[in-house]
């Protein structure tokens, strides 16, 4: 299908109000969190479809019809980019909190070493 859009859109066969329709489509689909195994396609298809419309001047009156659907195709993947940073933010912050953890538990198996330059906090700074 999104062949197909492009195609239309390529040869002027396509009007506002299905662009905007199809770009609707895009939207319900990338932000239902049940499709997360296929958005990297679908948002490879919208590349190709943006980069469709965009790349040719004469299609400002296309685009013109279309903006505010564009508007709120561009909202969905800020919420998108943003929920992604989150997921990563959450991730990344647990398992500094687990490998801190691990880390704090071990310091028992350093009882040798109790001066604070050879501790596990200093590790990877200098040698021992």
């Amino acid at each position: 299908l999104c062949e197909i859009l492009e195609e239309n859109i390529k040869h002027d066969r396509i009007e506002s109000g299905e662009l905007g329709f199809c770009l609707h489509s895009f939207i319900a689909i990338i932000l239902d969190p049940n499709n997360n195994d296929i958005c990297p396609q679908v948002l490879k298809s919208l590349k190709a479809i943006l980069s469709t419309i965009f790349s040719n001047s004469t299609k400002s009156t296309l685009v013109d019809g279309a903006i505010a659907v564009l508007h709120k195709l561009s909202l969905a993947l800020l919420q998108i980019h943003q929920t992604a940073f989150q997921k990563l933010s959450t991730t990344c912050y647990t398992t500094l909190c687990c490998i801190e953890y691990e880390q704090k538990s071990s310091q028992g198996l350093l009882s040798g070493f109790e001066d604070e330059k050879n501790s596990w906090d200093c590790l990877g700074e200098e040698p021992w």
